[in-house]
Formats: C-alpha cells, structure tokens, sequence
C-alpha cells in the first residue's frame, strides 16, 4: 500500500505539544516534580498507596459508597453479587493509586513482564497489518512502553485532548506525563481526531497499532449478560486493514506495576463476517480476562455506557 508521508508529517512531537496551563497548587507543583518520586522508593510509594486506600474506605462512609455505585457499572449482580463486589470495590482503590502513582515514575517504564510477543513478530513478518488490542485493566499504562522495548515498532492511537488540547491545571500535567512517557520509549502517537491516513501509513511501515476498545461510544456489545455501548473503531480498522487483531490480556503479575501482559492468539479480522462480529467476539474474550480480575479495572464510568446516548452523541473528551 501507498501512502502520502503527510500523513506521517502531521503526527505530533513531544516539542510539538501544547503548553499546560492552569495554576497549581503547591502540594501539585511538589507532586509534578520527579524529585519526590526518585527519593521514594516504588515500594514505599505502593505501600503509601494501600494505606491511603484503605483508611479512606475505613473511614468514609461516601467514598466506600461511591466505590461500590462505580463498580457495578462494570459488573452487574448477575457476575458479582454484593459481598464479591464490595471486595473488588475496596481493592480497587489501591489499584487506581498505584496507576496514578506509577505515571510518575518514567525511569520505571516498559517494565511489564511479557508473554507471547514472538507472536506480534511473527505477524509482521508474514505482511499482515497488526492491531493490538487492550483494556483499561491492571497495569495497562505501561503495555505501550514494555511492548516498545521489546522491540515492537509501536503505534497507539490516542485521544486528541491528550495531545493537542490538554486539561488545565493538573490533570493536564498528569495526562503529558503519560504521553511523554510513550514518546520517551519511541512509540508513535496517533490522534483519534485524525487518525485515518496515519493509521494507513503505520500500517505501510509495518508498524504494530495498538487501540483499546473499552471506550464511551454508540455501538452496542453484549458483555456480562447485557447491552452496553462502546467505539467501535479497533474493530473498523481491523476488518478494512484485514488485520491479524491480538487481544491483550492483564492479569496479576510480579513487579512495580503489578501486572503482566499476555500476548493472546489472534483474532482474524479478515476471516470475520463483519467488524461487529469481531468485536463482539473481542469483547467475549476479554470479559473473561475483566471477570478474573475485576478489581483492577481502572474507573468503570470512563469505560462504556449503559445507554445509547443517542444521535448526535460525542464523548466529553
């Protein structure tokens, strides 16, 4: 396939983003800084993490509360009754603090251990576009590193705010250092905005694409027994590339983020009736892997919707 190196051209740079703004506070302007998080060691600050986890479900009545109405977004009664899912609430605390908290330490990155990479290799080097597939699950902020470093030519498509519009104060500090992190160990940044003819010229230069397909959209799936509503572009961009499409599992596993990566078998999007039946079948596989291990899900609300939120519809972000 030809493509325009335009598209290529567009793509963003880390001295290309834009400048943060917004005012932060002091325990912020502290907290931005890599001096605090190399003086701590990671397994004081995972400790940290838990300690503060656990005395804010101790102690409030309305965060223990909000963690349990998060949680049944993802996993309705039908899969974890409510002693299970007050469990994976409480958990989940500690595991968004140590997401949060790991962001920050960039010398850490591309530290998840790997399993079934050969399988990615061995995909590219047949000629077949490679799409890789993931959910917002344990330690995910680091698959894009760790894939990197072992040497798979990596392209992520993310969303556009993230690049070009970020947040005030911040959120916006901490969603550059997630990006930077991603540029640091040399993976290509895609915005979703723009996403069509750079996906094509990744796909031409053999690169592998990594999207996730737990994101607030329009297209309904079957997941737990019910309907919820989802972006249907993995799926899309698989079944028009005929993409070889590798789910992503992560599951509990040694090191700082506390994660592994499996590289799955494959899912052929060529073979596929249609892209709605790849990601269904997606979507089945991957539930297994959530089910196993549901309270590493990072933030529910953010994942899919309950409702179709109708025409005209676009995510806040």
């Amino acid at each position: 396939m030809t493509v325009s190196t335009e598209a290529a051209q567009r793509l963003p740079r880390p001295e290309d983003l834009p400048e943060l703004t917004g005012r932060l506070s002091p325990i912020h302007r502290l907290y931005v800084s890599p001096v605090p998080h190399r003086l701590v060691p990671w397994r004081v600050a995972m400790l940290l993490m838990w300690l503060r986890s656990e005395l804010k479900w101790r102690l409030s009545k309305a965060y223990r509360r909000d963690q349990i109405d998060l949680m049944r977004v993802a996993f309705p009664e039908s899969v974890l009754d409510d002693r299970a899912l007050e469990r994976a609430a409480r958990r989940n605390g500690f595991h968004r603090g140590r997401r949060a908290e790991m962001v920050w330490r960039p010398w850490l990155s591309g530290s998840l251990p790997l399993e079934g990479v050969e399988r990615i290799r061995e995909a590219q080097a047949s000629g077949r576009a490679v799409v890789l597939a993931l959910m917002h699950q344990g330690g995910f902020q680091d698959a894009p590193q760790s894939l990197a470093r072992a040497g798979i030519d990596l392209a992520i498509v993310a969303s556009s705010h993230l690049l070009t519009e970020p947040q005030a104060g911040f959120p916006g500090y901490r969603d550059r250092r997630y990006i930077l992190n991603g540029f640091e160990a040399g993976v290509t940044m895609i915005p979703n905005k723009q996403m069509v003819g750079p996906i094509a010229e990744a796909f031409a230069k053999n690169q592998a694409l990594l999207l996730a397909w737990d994101m607030h959209g329009r297209h309904p799936v079957r997941i737990f027994g019910r309907d919820v509503f989802v972006q249907p572009g993995l799926a899309r961009i698989a079944k028009l590339h005929k993409a070889l499409v590798f789910p992503l599992r992560i599951s509990p596993g040694p090191g700082r983020f506390g994660s592994k990566l499996t590289v799955e078998a494959p899912i052929d999007a060529a073979a596929a009736g249609s892209w709605q039946e790849l990601l269904q079948e997606l979507v089945d596989r991957d539930a297994e892997a959530l089910l196993a291990w549901p309270e590493s899900f990072e933030w529910p609300p953010g994942r899919w919707l309950l409702e179709d939120p109708g025409p005209g519809w676009r995510p806040l972000l």
